[in-house]
């Protein structure tokens, strides 16, 4: 019976190229495109539609940034509104750290108002990764097996013996597990892509900011060791 299986669906693998299955959108935020339009980055996607969006190079972007503050707390969350007010999401925010990601191309603005507006960077350290070849692999994948997804669908709609379609069921729920898993990898290629990682660190000019400076020093242990030993002498 395993035999007969396998050779109804290798000759529907060789039957030639069947129009694949729509791919389940993923969940993913809404920003405006640069010329003020929406874009949704999880809307409905055919193959062909996520085939053109992937650019001929993808970069994946990522800035490492100081900024001085008067107010930590205060600031923290003004950058965090500035991340939405441009169209970013904050992946996390306390008053001395904030990731977020804002869209690639407002990057350089979004740093000019974190130095115009909130406070006095320090320091910048971009770094560039090439996904071109990850997002390919990935793409390639996931093509491949939606058209195994077809194949198994058309062969399940032509069986009637009990045991071939619950095998046949079987594999399709692993080939759509795998599906799943690869539309996932492409969303989080196309997110990198699409948006600019910011770790931004903050640091206010307050005495207490100074305390708690000293507390995190070494040397400031290896004085008060001495000084508390001779105190209670």
């Amino acid at each position: 019976m395993k035999q007969i299986l396998l050779s109804v669906f290798f000759a529907f693998m060789m039957a030639g190229c069947a129009k694949t299955l729509p791919i389940t959108p993923i969940d993913a935020p809404v920003v405006s495109a640069s010329d003020g339009a929406a874009y949704d980055a999880g809307r409905d996607a055919s193959d062909a539609d996520m085939k053109s969006e992937m650019p001929a190079r993808q970069q994946s972007n990522k800035i490492d940034v100081d900024i001085k503050v008067t107010d930590a707390a205060t600031a923290s969350g003004e950058i965090q509104k500035l991340v939405t007010d441009m169209g970013g999401y904050v992946k996390s925010g306390t008053a001395s750290h904030v990731i977020a990601y804002v869209p690639a191309d407002r990057a350089d603005r979004f740093l000019d108002r974190m130095g115009t507006n909130i406070g006095k960077l320090r320091k910048i350290d971009r770094q560039t990764t090439d996904v071109t070849d990850t997002g390919n692999d990935v793409a390639a994948k996931l093509e491949s097996m939606i058209a195994v997804r077809t194949r198994y669908t058309e062969l399940l709609a032509k069986t009637t013996d009990v045991d071939q379609i619950m095998k046949i069921e079987s594999e399709l729920q692993r080939v759509n597990a795998n599906i799943l898993a690869l539309q996932g990898q492409l969303a989080n290629i196309k997110t990198q892509v699409q948006y600019t990682l910011f770790n931004i660190d903050i640091d206010d000019t307050t005495i207490w900011s100074g305390v708690k400076t000293m507390f995190k020093t070494p040397a400031f242990y290896i004085i008060l060791v001495p000084v508390v030993g001779l105190l209670m002498l």
